[in-house]
């Protein structure tokens, strides 16, 4: 009788271990597989390059490398000083145009109060109203240069695009630079804190993260089995 309670306890003894093994490792499962984890998502940023609009020497760099930025602040400038004389130029040609026009216009008015053939003759007509379109065209092309030379000015300073991190920043002052080409970046702060990929299609990933002057980190990762 001792030896079968002996036996009994065994069983029970064995039985009760294995019960636990298997619950540790169905919870050891289920915190694996569904808790949060950052290994099953990594953050993605945007990086925006930063390039000038219009070419020339830099005359004054406003940043540093790593330093946080908003939107619109002035990153570098080039140098004004062209830009500021096509500028006055254009203004002065849109004189010249204006007041061509207002003779053309006066011309035109006055040669069609006239009786055509009678008064005047239809080919000279014809030449007043040509002269009066070719001073309207020159006119609105001068405006057009002026639009131009003030964007000229205004993209002479090179402004951030996005708010977020500078990174790459090697800029001097009297660095040459060409319209188009890439002097900097900028690590876009929103797109660091909302992106988020899962690396496992079953799993919907959320990162919380943001752009330092160390980049883009997460923070917490939330992941659900689905």
């Amino acid at each position: 009788m001792k030896s079968v309670l002996n036996a009994l306890r065994r069983v029970s003894l064995t039985t009760l271990v294995v019960l636990v093994a298997v619950w540790a490792g169905y919870k050891l499962w289920d915190y694996y597989m569904n808790e949060p984890w950052t290994r099953d998502g990594h953050v993605r940023a945007d990086v925006v390059p930063v390039a000038p609009d219009v070419s020339g020497f830099v005359t004054d760099v406003l940043v540093k490398d790593n330093q946080p930025v908003q939107r619109g602040d002035v990153l570098f400038r080039i140098d004004r000083a062209r830009y500021e004389i096509a500028l006055k130029q254009a203004e002065a040609v849109l004189l010249g145009k204006g007041a061509q026009l207002d003779e053309a216009n006066a011309d035109l008015k006055r040669y069609s109060a006239l009786t055509p053939d009678v008064v005047v003759s239809k080919q000279r007509l014809d030449q007043v109203i040509a002269a009066q379109g070719e001073a309207q065209a020159a006119h609105d092309q001068a405006v057009a240069d002026l639009n131009l030379a003030k964007l000229n000015l205004e993209r002479s300073e090179v402004r951030a695009s996005i708010s977020g991190v500078v990174t790459n920043v090697e800029l001097r002052p009297g660095t040459y630079l060409t319209t188009g080409k890439g002097v900097m970046a900028l690590l876009d702060s929103d797109t660091c804190a909302s992106r988020a990929i899962s690396r496992r299609p079953s799993c919907r990933a959320s990162i919380s993260a943001t752009a330092s002057v160390f980049g883009c980190w997460a923070a917490t990762t939330c992941c659900a089995g689905g």
